[in-house]
């Protein structure tokens, strides 16, 4: 009814909001918003996650030549539900709840929830797609997040380069820690597959991720280990 608003923030997400309660603090109808006019609770903590420090990676990620054709092969797939068009990214939110639609280069993000101190209304959905490396490396990425979420309690179902967590039941401060968490995530794994080369990547990356240790992108490009 009111339309959609930019919201600006540390990191280039391109995201637009819809607020269909109580998401926003924007008295005077302004169409740009900062983080901190965010009232949605859920939303909120996805955003605190997401633009943590040392998270997102501005600089391009060395691929493989492998990699780089397989990338240039699916962009007819990628754009073609679009009509070739970039579309941008949307999150609809309230006070409790919010629905957010990604898409980061080559892979795609939903994630639906709900956040209150009613904790039989509480819910986390998320689902992860694609990516622009080989099957292989597609494939690990998600090894790598159903590792993580899995230590987190989410109930995880994968099938090729897709993977949909849910998690239910949840007490408010413990949903607010988790999505601050998958925030992280969304950063942390946005260029990921490029650079997990071995099984044993997928390992490092995880207990990395679950340690607060998200230097570990950076320094894995010429680890051994």
């Amino acid at each position: 009814r009111t339309g959609a608003v930019k919201l600006n923030l540390s990191v280039p997400a391109d995201l637009m909001l819809i607020d269909i309660g109580g998401g926003l603090q924007n008295p005077n109808n302004a169409p740009e918003v900062a983080a901190e006019q965010i009232a949605s609770i859920p939303f909120r903590a996805i955003i605190r996650g997401m633009t943590r420090p040392g998270l997102w990676r501005s600089d391009a990620v060395p691929m493989k030549v492998n990699d780089f054709i397989t990338s240039m092969l699916r962009v007819p797939d990628i754009t073609s539900d679009a009509g070739g068009r970039v579309e941008q990214n949307m999150a609809v939110i309230s006070r409790e709840y919010a629905n957010i639609n990604l898409k980061f280069g080559y892979h795609f993000i939903i994630l639906d929830c709900y956040c209150s101190a009613n904790t039989r209304n509480n819910h986390i959905y998320f689902r992860f797609a694609g990516g622009a490396t080989d099957m292989t490396k597609r494939s690990r990425r998600l090894e790598l997040i159903a590792a993580i979420l899995g230590e987190y309690g989410f109930s995880i179902k994968t099938k090729g380069d897709l993977i949909v967590a849910r998690l239910a039941n949840l007490e408010q401060a413990e949903a607010e820690g988790l999505l601050d968490q998958i925030g992280r995530l969304f950063s942390y794994t946005r260029q990921l597959d490029a650079v997990l080369n071995d099984d044993h990547a997928v390992e490092r990356y995880a207990r990395s991720f679950l340690e607060g240790n998200y230097e570990l992108v950076e320094s894995g490009r010429n680890s051994k280990g």
